[in-house]
């Protein structure tokens, strides 16, 4: 049965399903998660070893290698990569998409477990566990007040981070900065020799001295005691009398205290955290009529220890955020009095992004809503059909939501950006439906004729457009990649909203229609009338142009092909880039002071690049300055951080890249020698240069000197700026190196001699203070003067198996020797990685190219050979990608179109509305200058779907009305006559929704705006070609057509067609009645049946035609 006639004849069956969808979408939009990316699983397995105070060569040979070598056989396994550090192994294992991580992380762990044995024994258990981007901090807080350094710690570590933790949605906070309490044993070493006792045995008695042991229980009848000794320490006298060595003779104990002193201290800074921020809250005034005006704020650089949270995997960002800002408040009211006057100042907000973003799409989808409801209002002029048409956006819109909630979707960007570029869509269907309706009610039909006719006349049209611009958006789902899996929901959200869209088009219109719309319009006012005066003078031009077209179609498709080649001219010119950058007020700056430089000579030169930075940049709200931690968020003393906040967007004249660009520049004239780069917020607190180009062999020495060459080159690529190499000087090291006859000869073990020494200068925990129910560390080592090796090399001593002390020069020697500061692999060969980030208005495919360039130029040395990772990778994937996504698009969209119309010849026709739409796309990147990157691109495979939409119209109704007896150039000349009013009419309204993402409103939405532009550009010319070229070849290829299928169709016998034809007939009569009985029903009107005297009735007449 007619769907459209079934809509009417059911009208509080249509109306149901309507407000049941209306309904449970509201339900569903409001239960659905929000958070800035859909939740994607990376396939990145990382394992952490810590070998404190290992060299990077060390940890390379010793740990990274053997864990390398067995991860490397297990299947899926994309890339191996490490970087080798001080102290820290960091292997990383990129398995191919479609590999289950956690059975990744799985396989990783096992492997890592069975060569454990193999590995030192004094590092610490290797860590394993999987990439997830909820790994990444949401939220950096920092604490400040008048308090000592312990003190702040304990504040931060016992009171702050347990209130952190218990707000919904977060899974751990950790410190950064600060001290916590230590106490310290400190030796001498002459005591030490005096007494001829080693650093071993100190330590050893220490921990034996400080231990409860539990020894047992006793059962007597009904009751069961436990018997147990108590000796942890409790003050730190019992650490001091604790005896070391005794003679036998009592009173004759050698203390602690006798080799050493024991005080109250704070452990070794790794980190100093210090934070400029406004001294008060903001407080605002008002100011007339225009607003407020805010007071000037004072703002002041103090030290600081910084919280970083993270979120549970899965759990909403913007709820964690805000529960935490909650917790903060509270927490800031109930410390407002106590000693020190702690205050807690939110520094990052991970919300803050995800909140501008979906805010901006919101704008965007009610400003497109409206244009598209104007559009629909001025050509129709009538609010009836306006009201009927725009109803199919909350229907289409809230129905999505539905879907997606039952997909487990996230109100995202991703998402919201599919819906904002859908609004143009989802009325398209309703305007053409509608539009039709309205012609049939111009023509004097009645309403339940007109409903139902002017729906089934297009109802073919109808469902080939939607159906074709859902077959572009499937293959787009399907994306291989980071790009498929982040651009899944895009495309599956506007699959949803379409489907609801079909429906409302076929039913909720004609339904409304038949019993709501009235007649056809009269114009009212002025602006209709002079929208009137506008469409028939675009009719009389068309009009014009479609004559010529059809008297000179070769002219025509010469033009056209001439317009497209110039376009593919001007792709050489459009930059491609990944991804645009995404300005809102937030970013990182980094400095890194030449290898060696100590915790406090690092933070003295970060503190005056703050202080310029304020002063260049007097727009600055919030810095956050970490010294000692590096863009991996691992420490290194020579290395500082900077998280940058500038304030409102409205409180400022200059845009986040402007003071970008000025702080750079200083940066470089000042402090050129710290190496300064600028970095974008990746994801969390951490930053990733977009540009990565890996320079691989096993010569050390080889890669420096060619990347260094291959640097100088780079830094002159004007795409790319903080060009830099992960080639770094070596760092002083003094090598102790055994001898191993005379350590045979004295009784000497080697790893009892690298235990003393490393008691000796880095020291190590050897105890528990416990004091208030809180737990310290005990340290042991060496008075700080006497931890110079290399100048108290011959004072030192070493014990041997039999717990006497051989000087160590006795056994070997001390060799002055540069390491490397960090050693990185790929694939088990080394690496030196030349980094960059893109300059303003630069492109990474640009940059890659040029790249290119200057190696073929300049080649590698034998056995050195080089690849690009990061967004360079990621550009030559997307590529690809995409390309097979548009002809997998085309060829849906064909085999789509050949099933409706049962035929393999007519879709070509319709297909050849592309190649104008691809034209337009990149000729109007071009005149704009925007890049060619995967919003882009994105939008180009939409646009596919959309131009199809207008041949569609076109060649359908061409294609009727040559059936109907008309010559093919007089079919689509009314063809184009008349459907140009719904062409238009669903362009326009396409055009009024993209236009707001093209314009780039919002400070977060500008990365989109190329997506905007390559839809508008090639909506615009294709729809006008299209409107053109389309009736130029109509005629050549209808002919082949004709010809093909007269040469392999078979033929039926006429009488048979004809009496299935008119029983069809017959069938559409009796529906009507019953239509037309419904309508008299609802209105209350009893109509009498009307026959007309001496003709027989329709349905007679047909019956005997059929016997004839």
């Amino acid at each position: 049965m007619n769907i459209a006639r079934l809509a009417i004849k059911r009208p509080i069956l249509i109306s149901s399903i309507v407000f049941t969808l209306l309904f449970v979408g509201l339900i569903a939009m409001n239960r659905l998660g929000i958070d800035m990316y859909p939740d994607v699983q990376f396939p990145y397995v990382v394992v952490q070893v810590v070998y404190p105070g290992a060299a990077p060569e060390e940890i390379e040979n010793l740990i990274t290698k053997p864990i390398e070598d067995e991860v490397s056989s297990i299947s899926g396994l994309k890339r191996v990569s490490s970087r080798n550090m001080e102290s820290v192994s960091l292997v990383i294992a990129q398995f191919e998409l479609g590999v289950d991580v956690k059975y990744a992380e799985q396989q990783v762990k096992d492997k890592v477990d069975r060569i454990r044995r193999n590995l030192p024994e004094d590092i610490d258990e290797p860590l394993t566990m999987r990439y997830d981007p909820a790994d990444m901090p949401i939220a950096r807080v920092a604490l400040s007040a008048d308090l000592s350094p312990n003190d702040l710690y304990d504040l931060a570590k016992e009171e702050i981070k347990v209130g952190f933790q218990q707000v919904n949605g977060v899974a751990s906070v950790q410190l950064i900065g600060g001290q916590r309490r230590e106490i310290q044993v400190e030796l001498d070493r002459r005591k030490l020799n005096e007494h001829r006792v080693s650093a071993l045995a100190v330590a050893n008695a220490i921990k034996n001295a400080g231990m409860n042991v539990p020894v047992g229980k006793h059962e007597k009848g009904a009751t069961e005691t436990t018997f147990r000794t108590i000796a942890q320490f409790t003050d730190i006298s019992q650490i001091s009398n604790a005896v070391v060595q005794f003679s036998g003779d009592v009173g004759n104990a050698i203390s602690v205290k006798s080799l050493g002193t024991v005080s109250d201290g704070s452990k070794e800074k790794t980190t100093i955290g210090y934070l400029y921020a406004p001294v008060n809250d903001v407080k605002s005034e008002k100011s007339g009529f225009f607003g407020s005006k805010k007071k000037k704020i004072k703002r002041e650089t103090k030290p600081a220890l910084f919280l970083e949270v993270y979120k549970q995997s899965g759990s909403n960002t913007v709820a964690a955020v805000d529960g935490l800002v909650a917790r903060i408040n509270k927490l800031n009211e109930s410390m407002k009095d106590r000693e020190g006057k702690p205050k807690l100042t939110l520094i990052y907000d991970g919300a803050k992004i995800v909140r501008m973003n979906v805010d901006e799409v919101k704008t965007t989808i009610l400003i497109g809503v409206a244009l598209a409801i104007i559009v629909v209002y001025l050509f129709l002029g009538n609010l009836r059909s306006t009201f009927i048409t725009g109803i199919a956006l909350p229907n289409s819109l809230l129905g999505a939501f539905i879907l997606m909630y039952i997909m487990g979707y996230t109100i995202n960007v991703i998402t919201l950006l599919a819906l904002s570029l859908t609004v143009g869509l989802l009325v398209d269907d309703a305007i053409v439906v509608r539009e039709n309706i309205f012609r049939k009610l111009e023509e004097g039909m009645h309403p339940m004729d007109a409903a139902e006719k002017g729906t089934t006349e297009v109802m073919l049209a109808v469902i080939a457009t939607t159906m074709t611009i859902m077959a572009v958006f499937v293959p787009i789902g399907f994306l291989s990649g980071i790009v498929g899996q982040f651009f899944k929901q895009f495309g599956f959200t506007i699959v949803f909203a379409m489907a609801i869209s079909l429906f409302d088009a076929l039913t909720v219109a004609p339904f409304l229609s038949a019993y709501f719309a009235g007649k056809g319009h009269v114009a009212q006012n002025i602006v209709i009338r002079n929208f009137e005066r506008f469409q028939r003078w675009m009719e009389t031009w068309y009009d014009k142009i479609m004559t010529y077209t059809l008297e000179h179609p070769i002219i025509v498709i010469i033009l056209t092909t001439v317009i497209f080649l110039s376009s593919i001219a001007s792709m050489p010119f459009i930059k491609k880039n990944f991804m645009s950058s995404n300005e809102f007020g937030e970013f990182m700056v980094q400095i890194q002071m030449p290898t060696g430089t100590s915790l406090d000579g690092t933070a003295e030169v970060a503190l005056k690049v703050a202080n310029r930075i304020c002063a260049v940049a007097p727009e600055m709200n919030k810095i956050s300055i970490i010294v000692g931690m590096n863009s991996m968020q691992q420490e290194q003393a020579n290395v500082t951080q900077f998280g940058l906040s500038l304030v409102d967007i409205r409180d400022r004249k200059r845009t986040a890249p402007e003071i970008k660009t000025a702080i750079r520049n200083m940066l470089i004239k000042e402090f050129g020698y710290t190496r300064p780069k600028l970095n974008e917020y990746s994801m969390g607190m951490t930053s990733m240069a977009p540009y990565f180009l890996n320079i691989v062999g096993n010569d050390l020495d080889v890669l420096d000197e060619y990347s260094q060459k291959l640097l100088k080159k780079i830094e002159k690529i004007p795409d790319l700026t903080d060009v830099d190499t992960s080639s770094e000087a070596g760092k002083p090291e003094f090598q102790v190196v055994f001898n191993p006859t005379e350590m045979q000869k004295f009784g000497i073990m080697p790893v009892i001699a690298g235990a003393e020494l490393r008691y000796q200068i880095a020291g190590d925990v050897v105890g528990k203070l416990h004091a208030k129910g809180l737990e310290y560390d005990v340290r042991l080592r060496l008075k700080p003067e006497q931890r110079d090796l290399r100048s108290a090399f011959s004072e030192t001593k070493i014990p041997n198996q039999m717990y006497r002390m051989v000087p160590l020069s006795a056994i070997s020697k001390g060799i002055e020797k540069s390491g490397p500061s960090q050693i990185i692999r790929s694939d088990r060969s080394r690496v030196v990685q030349i980094t960059a980030n893109l300059a303003p208005d630069g492109a990474i495919g640009t940059a890659t190219d040029l790249t290119n360039a200057i190696i073929k130029k300049m080649p590698p040395p034998k056995g050195v050979t080089y690849n690009f990772i990061g967004q360079s990778e990621d550009l030559k994937e997307l590529l690809s990608n995409m390309l097979f996504a548009m002809i997998l698009a085309v060829v849906f969209i064909y085999f789509i179109l050949a099933s409706l119309y049962e035929s393999f010849i007519t879709p070509v026709t319709i297909l050849m509305a592309l190649p104008p739409a691809l034209s337009g796309a990149f000729l109007a990147l071009f005149i704009f200058r925007e890049q060619l990157n995967m919003f882009a691109m994105i939008g180009m495979i939409m646009l596919m779907g959309l131009v199809t939409k207008n041949s569609i119209l076109l060649v359908d109704f061409a294609l009727e009305g040559y059936r109907s007896g008309m010559t093919r150039k007089e079919a689509i000349y009314k063809a184009g006559m008349t459907r140009l009013r719904p062409i238009l009419m669903t362009t326009f309204a396409m055009l009024a929704g993209t236009l707001p993402v093209a314009l780039g409103i919002g400070e977060v939405s500008k990365f989109r705006m190329a997506m905007g532009i390559a839809i508008m550009g090639g909506l615009i010319l294709s729809t006008f070609l299209t409107l053109v070229v389309v009736p130029a070849i109509f005629e050549y290829i209808d002919i082949f057509r004709e010809w093909i299928e007269s040469k392999f169709r078979p033929t039926y016998k006429k009488h048979e067609y004809n009496v299935v034809e008119e029983m069809d007939e017959e069938e559409e009569v009796v529906d009507e009645k019953m239509i037309n009985d419904a309508s008299n029903r609802l209105s209350g009107v009893s109509v009498p049946e009307e026959k007309s005297p001496g003709k027989p009735s329709r349905i007679a007449g047909k019956r005997k035609k059929i016997k004839k």
